[in-house]
This record gives C-alpha cells, sequence and structure tokens, in this order.
C-alpha cells in the first residue's frame, strides 16, 4: 500500500507509460522464454544435474562432472521442472530473479530520490541486453545479481545507521546465498567486507571504539555468510577434503587425506595450467597491452554474445556515460564513492585475476544502475538551472531515448535468434525446434534410440552437454587418447574401451582433429586405423558424428571377493 501511495505522486502519463512499459518487457520475456532449453550451461549441469538426481538423489554427484561440486541453490530451484516434464519453466524462475532485482533497485532509488527515479532503475535494469539475454536462459546468475544487490543495498542502509542491525544481518544472510549460488560469489563477497569496513570507519570515525566496533560487525558479518554457505562447504569436505572443490584444490590435498584421488576421481583429468588473463589475450586475440588495459570500459561498448573475445554478453555504453556524470560531485557523497569502488575493483580484479567475461562481472550492474540514475538526475537538475523546465525534460528524454533505443535494438535481434512463434503456435515439434538450433540433438536422439541397456556412449569434445543424453554415458574426451597411447593396436583398443562398456562414440570431429594433429605419428595412426576398421559411422551433423563399434568384446569379470 505505501508503495502504491507513493506512486499515485506521479502524474497520470507517467503511470500509464511506465505501466505499459514493465508489461510489455514481462510479456516480451515470457513469450521467448517458452520454447525449449538449448543454451550450453543448461545442458552440461543447470537441467543437467536435476535430471541426473531423478533418477539418483538430490544433490548426488558425478566425479567426472566438475560441476556437480558447485554450489547449487538455483538447480535445486530447477529440479521441479524438469521433474515435471516442463524444463521451460526454469526460464521463468531465473526471470524471477530479474524483477526481484528490479524491485529492489526500486525500493533503494526511491529511498533517496523517487518512484519515478525508481521505476526508472528498474526499468533500465529489466531491459540492459545482458539481463534480458540471461532472462530467457537457464542460468543461475540472476539469483547471484539478486543476492548480492541485496547484500549491498543492505550495507548502504546500514552503514547510515549501524544501530540497526537486521540490516547488516540482511547483508550477511545475503551474502551466505549468493555464494551457495555460485563461487563467483566470492570475489564480490571479500570486496563487499573490504568496502563495508574501510566506510564504516571512513564515516564513523569520530565516534569511540570505532575499530573494535568494526572488528564486532565484520565478525558476524562473516559468521552468518559462512553459516548460510556451510551446508554446501560440508558437503565438499566430506566428499573431497576441500570446501570449494574444485577451486584450490591443491591447496586443500595439502591438510587432508579425503581428495578426490583418493575417491571417485575422474579417470583423466586436464592439468593444464592456465594463462594469466592478460597475457592469454595477447596471444589468442593479438591484443596489444595498452588496448588490454582499457577492458573495463570496452565491457561497456564491445561486448558481444557468444564471443569470447568480446566478453560473451552485451552491456550499454550510455550506462557508463549516466554514471561519468556524478564524477563532478562523487566526493560528496559516500554512497556514491561506494558503489564506484565496488564497480572499479570488481573490474580490474576481472581484469588481472580470472578473464574479463560480462556474465563474471555480473554483480557491476545494479551498482551501476543506481549511479546512471543518479548520473541521470544530477545533470537533470543542473539543467534545470541552465535552461528552461522544457528544455532539460527534452535533452533527458533523448539521453533516455538512446539509451533505450540500444535496448530495443537488442531486444529485437534477440527475438529474430530464438523465433518462438513457429513452436508456441505448434507448426514444429519441441525436436524440430532443438535440432534447429542445435544440429547435434539428431545424434542425440539417434544415440538414445540405439544405444543398448548394458552399452554406453563415449562423448569426445561435445562440450560436457549431456541433458539431451537418456542413455548411460561418459563425456570423457580424453579417454579414449589415454589408451590409445598405452595400446598395442587398433583391437587393443577396442578392447579397453568395452571394457568401459562403451558401444558408441559421440565425437566433435574439428576438435578431434586439432588434439590428434598434437600426437605422434605411432597414436594418429592407431586412432586413424580404429576408426576406420573398427567403427562404423551412423550419422554426421555439422561437425559432429556418431560411430557405432563394429566389434564385441568380452566385459571385465568383476573381481572376486576374498
Amino acid at each position: 500500500m505505501a508503495v502504491k501511495l507513493v506512486i499515485d505522486k506521479m502524474n497520470k502519463i507517467q503511470k500509464t507509460l511506465f505501466t505499459f512499459a514493465y508489461a510489455a518487457i514481462i510479456g516480451f520475456v515470457i513469450i521467448i522464454s517458452s520454447v525449449p532449453p538449448v543454451s550450453r550451461d543448461a545442458q552440461t549441469h543447470h537441467l543437467a544435474l536435476p535430471k541426473i538426481w531423478l533418477t539418483e538423489s538430490v544433490l548426488s554427484v558425478v566425479p567426472e562432472m566438475e560441476f556437480s561440486y558447485y554450489p547449487q541453490l538455483i538447480d535445486l530451484l530447477y529440479y521441479f521442472p524438469v521433474a515435471l516434464n516442463f524444463d521451460i519453466a526454469a526460464k521463468y524462475i531465473h526471470f524471477l530473479f530479474a524483477l526481484a532485482t528490479a524491485f529492489l533497485i526500486f525500493l533503494f532509488i526511491r529511498r533517496y530520490l523517487n518512484s519515478f527515479w525508481g521505476l526508472l532503475g528498474g526499468l533500465m535494469f529489466l531491459t540492459l541486453p545482458l539481463i534480458l539475454k540471461l532472462s530467457v536462459t537457464v542460468y543461475v546468475d540472476l539469483g547471484l545479481l539478486f543476492f548480492t544487490t541485496a547484500a549491498l543495498f543492505s550495507v548502504i542502509i546500514w552503514l547510515e545507521k549501524p544501530e540497526k542491525m537486521k540490516w547488516l544481518m540482511i547483508a550477511g544472510i545475503s551474502c551466505g546465498l549468493a555464494l551457495s549460488t555460485k563461487y563467483n560469489a566470492m570475489m564480490a563477497v571479500t570486496i563487499l567486507a573490504l568496502l563495508f569496513g574501510y566506510f564504516y570507519i571512513k564515516i564513523h570515525k569520530k565516534n569511540t571504539n570505532t575499530q573494535l566496533k568494526i572488528i564486532k560487525y565484520l565478525s558476524i558479518f562473516s559468521i552468518l555468510t559462512l553459516l548460510i554457505f556451510s551446508p554446501w562447504a560440508i558437503r565438499n569436505t566430506t566428499l573431497t577434503g576441500n570446501p570449494i572443490y574444485p577451486l584450490y584444490d591443491s591447496f586443500f590435498s595439502q591438510f587432508s587425506e579425503n581428495t578426490t584421488a583418493e575417491t571417485e576421481q575422474v579417470l583423466f583429468p586436464s592439468n593444464e595450467e592456465k594463462m594469466k588473463p592478460l597475457t592469454f589475450r595477447r596471444l589468442a586475440y593479438q591484443e596489444n597491452p595498452i588496448y588490454s588495459l582499457a577492458l573495463p570500459l570496452r565491457v561497456f561498448y564491445e561486448g558481444q554474445d557468444d564471443n569470447p573475445k568480446y566478453f560473451d554478453g552485451k552491456l550499454n555504453p550510455m550506462l557508463l556515460l549516466f554514471a561519468l556524470l556524478l564524477l563532478l560531485r562523487i566526493k560528496s557523497n559516500w554512497r556514491h564513492q561506494f558503489f564506484a569502488s565496488f564497480v572499479v575493483i570488481t573490474l580490474l580484479y576481472t581484469m588481472f585475476a580470472v578473464d574479463m567475461r560480462i556474465r563474471y562481472i555480473i554483480t557491476i550492474v545494479t551498482p551501476m544502475i543506481v549511479l546512471a540514475v543518479f548520473g541521470i538526475h544530477h545533470i537533470s537538475q543542473w539543467l534545470k538551472g541552465q535552461l528552461s523546465l522544457s528544455g532539460a525534460k527534452a535533452i533527458i528524454a533523448v539521453f533516455l531515448a538512446i539509451y533505450f533505443a540500444f535496448n530495443l535494438s537488442y531486444a529485437v535481434n534477440l527475438y529474430k535468434k530464438i523465433d518462438p512463434l513457429p513452436y508456441i503456435l505448434g507448426e514444429i515439434s519441441k525436436d524440430d525446434y532443438i535440432s534447429n538450433q542445435l544440429p547435434y540433438y539428431s545424434l542425440n536422439q539417434m544415440a538414445n534410440e540405439l544405444v543398448p541397456q548394458k552399452g554406453k556412449l563415449l562423448g569426445v569434445y561435445t562440450g560436457n552437454r549431456r541433458y539431451y543424453l537418456d542413455i548411460p554415458h561418459t563425456l570423457q574426451s580424453e579417454m579414449i587418447f589415454h589408451y590409445a597411447r598405452n595400446a598395442s593396436d587398433t583391437n587393443d583398443l577396442a578392447q579397453k574401451l568395452s571394457n568401459h562398456q562403451i558401444t558408441h562414440i559421440l565425437v566433435r570431429v574439428d576438435l578431434f582433429n586439432n588434439k590428434l594433429s598434437g600426437e605422434n605419428e605411432e597414436v594418429k595412426s592407431l586412432l586413424l586405423n580404429f576408426f576406420k576398421n573398427n567403427l562404423k559411422l551412423l550419422a554426421s551433423k555439422g561437425r559432429f558424428s556418431l560411430f557405432e563399434m563394429t566389434q564385441s568384446f568380452p566385459q571385465l569379470k568383476l573381481l572376486e571377493e576374498t
């Protein structure tokens, strides 16, 4: 009721426009979400794990599947759509977190300005290309963003009046839920803790025992965060000896005998060391150092979906421009300093230590939206002092029109790419729609029909996409190379694979050939002869081929109990 009373202070045209805009964006997202999920991460774990839980037990892990050890708070919600054979609903669940985050933005901005600016901030958020893309995809990033946003806003409110401990507790609980959603939250939680300690001392330096109090407050915050996250840490410690497995596994393995190597370790793990992000970009994309150092700015105007070189996602350059409008007065407002510090530290850490992907820095979106709205508000107030009221409004309207035109253009292209109406109207079947989006899907369906009950499919460089596989399978791409290096001939290799019940092999041919080119001549020859003499090509689709082993071999006998 309180919200409604404040909204009523806006004029009728503003209320009508906001009502139409919010209804349009919600309807748009629902329509383009109402198609079968085809995103990579949905197939590798966000839906694949709930599907596995249906046949095993909830939260069971798959040793060859690192994702199964990750925190899975949001994936637990996806269990129900998968169980009901209505996996499209997982997209709706993910979108609900976007709506909830928009509501938090509205409440926070309204607290300092008014409902108009709060509603504008929520609309700027929901229409942002990154948020649109995630809203129609089965990921967990919007859940992560919601919880970190709740923590960020709660800390700001608590810093104003530290005696109101409920806000500090909400922040701690929200950070625990963020960690329970995705390991990426560790960066955001750490930065948030450092900033709220620094800003508490800065704001309340005149109070007595400031340093002792901040130790107390940080302890409360940390305990609540770790308490909420603890079920996931306890599970992984029990299974692997590492509470945040697979992160920092070499470190934790020094202190525990219960490592994955002594439990159900993946057969053929990859031990390749990762390059530093800037080194990788220099070698892979031929970027010069100066250009790479501009990454924190480039993410706002160079982003492209599904292109790692351009951050695998899209923001809006106007978002940065609006936030920069606050530079003239940022020293006078510690809240703006807090948000700006959070954004800058996140961008710099990601650039130097991780890898610049839009989804890795998603936690900067809400503080950037808040800064942008305050920036627009600030420049509008300045313009009103320089121009007539109508002139100031016209300039602000142009700025906003450019912002939303950029978002609208992206939305149109996203709609064309997803093309939901033929499926929604029943003009094409579910299988046909997925096949149009995923060329290898027809090979998955063929494998589902052909792999025998006691057989198993080996996926080689299939990107760990397993959701649409309904038969026993292993996606350990290195298996065939490992056995080839130790096989005496093609029949020996076939025997080794048969010992793992492998009857069919699904291969992404281009990646297989790239890997094969790096092997010695003996292994190359053996594998080429194996594919020629021991496998039968059943079908090919795009870069993928499905093979059947043409000979049967005796299975390994079970070891007799002693």
